[in-house]
């Protein structure tokens, strides 16, 4: 199903597409999952009337803890405070609208995310659109169901996956060679074969990685030469500029902005010179420390990490007295059931080999439960921040 050029198409019923052709100049495929939709609202609302519900029956609840340590309370909040804040962060948080722009006059492409509400605009960092070096298609099987991923390899050999966390590019779907169909008819470039050998894929993308390597600007050459030589490399000049005028129109954007007028400069450079910056943005934003093996995390990711981190942490060590008030005392409390009979505590002097046995399992769940915490509240100090564009394009 091809898309008709200035209309908005929609392919698929439930889950698909809609591609708007309506500006002859942009390309918009916007996401459509009416169950993702579905069941967010669904989890998020149940998880508020919970709330509700907990709140309506708090002098009870309060009631039972005030008879328990201190660390129970604790954790017993901090299940109240996740409980709480779950619902009303999937609603505001989660990217449940997601859409690609392709822009002509940019020769730009990004994905543009936003939530439930169609609130909260958030875009990627746009993908250079000029002087492509291919359009390719991955192809892998994921549960069973043949699935592909396409790529578009920029002027400097770096592969740009094309790819929604709402729809399942699945190989044959109508929707999703619709989608296909549509970005190649608007970029003027048709798709490769799709490439099942994960070989054959890692061998095209080196070769895509060392031809455009040279295209690369060197950041050590861009840092050490002058201003006017920056100037001039980043932005040539065109067929009709005289040879001076990248650094005066330079000069002249510093004042304009300073003045607060920004017309000037737009108007003279246009579009030619965002695809250098563009790149050379990527490369500042994604570059990190060699050995950083934590990808960047929005802070209300963070935020969430750190509170799961603690949560964590405290059950370790309610986890950790129990068992040594056990080791000391012989009686050893335990939630599990056996298949003949069930229990809640277990005494070294009646039961030995059932008490070491216990104790060993809650010892290997507490080694578990700890690994989670150290792992959650390093992810909360150590991952590098991703600073959010929300700037409208």
């Amino acid at each position: 199903m091809s898309a008709a050029p200035g209309t908005v198409t929609r392919v698929g019923r439930l889950i698909g597409f809609d591609i708007d052709t309506r500006d002859p100049d942009t390309l918009r495929l916007r996401a459509r999952q009416f169950p993702l939709v579905f069941v967010l609202l669904l989890v998020c609302g149940m998880l508020m009337v919970l709330t509700g519900v907990f709140i309506y029956e708090g002098d009870d609840i309060l009631g039972k803890l005030a008879r328990d340590n201190g660390i129970t309370q604790l954790l017993v909040g901090l299940c109240m405070l996740m409980l709480a804040a779950a619902g009303p962060a999937g609603l505001i948080y989660w990217p449940a609208r997601e859409a690609w722009v392709f822009s002509r006059s940019r020769q730009e492409a990004w994905l543009e995310t936003r939530n439930v509400f169609g609130l909260r605009y958030r875009h990627s960092d746009p993908i250079p659109l000029a002087r492509l070096r291919g359009m390719h298609l991955r192809a892998y099987t994921q549960s069973h169901v043949p699935t592909l991923s396409p790529v578009i390899v920029g002027e400097d050999g770096r592969a740009h996956p094309i790819g929604l966390s709402a729809v399942s590019m699945r190989q044959h779907s109508p929707s999703v060679q619709a989608f296909l169909a549509a970005i190649a008819a608007f970029l003027g470039r048709g798709w490769g074969e799709p490439i099942t050998d994960e070989q054959t894929w890692d061998r095209l993308m080196a070769e895509h990685e060392r031809a455009g390597r040279a295209r690369r600007p060197d950041p050590a050459a861009a840092s050490a030469a002058p201003p006017s030589v920056s100037a001039s490399v980043s932005a040539p000049a065109d067929a009709d500029t005289p040879a001076g005028a990248p650094g005066r129109r330079r000069s002249k954007g510093r004042r304009g902005r300073k003045r607060g007028a920004r017309q000037e400069p737009a108007q003279a450079g246009g579009w030619q010179s965002r695809p250098p910056l563009a790149s050379a943005r990527d490369d500042v934003e994604t570059a990190g420390p060699a050995d950083s093996k934590w990808p960047a995390i929005s802070m209300p990711v963070r935020v969430f990490i750190g509170v799961l981190g603690v949560f964590f942490a405290v059950l370790t060590l309610n986890n950790a007295l129990a068992l040594l008030s056990a080791l000391f005392s012989g009686r050893l409390s335990y939630s599990a059931s056996r298949p003949s009979y069930s229990r809640s505590i277990i005494h070294f002097s009646e039961e030995p080999i059932w008490f070491c046995v216990t104790f060993l399992v809650q010892t290997l769940i507490l080694l578990l439960i700890a690994g989670l915490a150290y792992g959650c509240l390093k992810g909360a100090l150590v991952a590098p921040g991703q600073k959010p564009n929300k700037d409208r394009r």
